[in-house]
C-alpha cells in the first residue's frame, strides 16, 4: 500500500474501534435517553461569568422523562417561566420547543452539563449584540 492509504486505513480501522468502543453512556454516567437526561438544572454560569450576570440571578430548567421541560429564569427580580417540550438529537444536542414562543436555541450534554448557545438575529448583531452562552448544572 502506499503510505497515503496505509494511513486512511489506519485512521479507519481506528474509527470503527472507537465507535465499537464508545460509552452509550457518554460522560457522567448518563443515557442520553429522556429517562437518562431527565433532572433539574440550576444556571451557573452566564457568558463565563456566575451569577449574577446582567440582572440574571438564578435559573433553573426541569427535563421530565416523558419529553418535556419546565424552566424558570429570575431576571431584575422578575421570575420568567416557560413550558414545553423537548427533543433528544444524537449525539449530544437536545433541541427545545416552548408553548409560548416556538422554536428556542438548543443546548448540548455533556456530562452533567447543559449548554445554551444563544447566536443573536442579524438585527441584534448590527446593534452589537454577541452571541451568548449559558450553562446549566445537574
Amino acid at each position: 500500500m502506499r503510505p497515503i492509504t496505509a494511513r486512511l486505513a489506519v485512521i479507519g480501522l481506528a474509527s470503527v474501534l472507537f465507535v465499537g468502543c464508545a460509552d452509550p453512556f457518554g460522560p457522567g454516567g448518563d443515557a442520553f435517553t429522556p429517562e437518562g437526561v431527565a433532572g433539574v438544572y440550576t444556571l451557573i454560569l452566564m457568558n463565563g461569568q456566575p451569577l449574577p450576570v446582567a440582572g440574571v440571578t438564578a435559573g433553573s430548567i426541569s427535563l421530565q422523562a416523558d419529553g418535556t421541560y419546565t424552566v424558570s429564569v429570575t431576571m431584575n427580580g422578575v421570575v420568567r417561566p416557560d413550558t414545553g417540550t423537548f427533543a433528544l438529537v444524537e449525539p449530544d444536542t437536545i433541541h427545545f420547543t416552548s408553548h409560548e414562543f416556538g422554536e428556542v436555541p438548543s443546548a448540548t450534554k455533556h456530562g452533567n452539563r447543559l449548554t445554551f448557545r444563544m447566536v443573536p438575529s442579524l438585527e441584534e448583531a448590527l446593534r452589537g449584540r454577541g452571541t451568548s452562552t449559558s450553562v446549566w448544572e445537574k
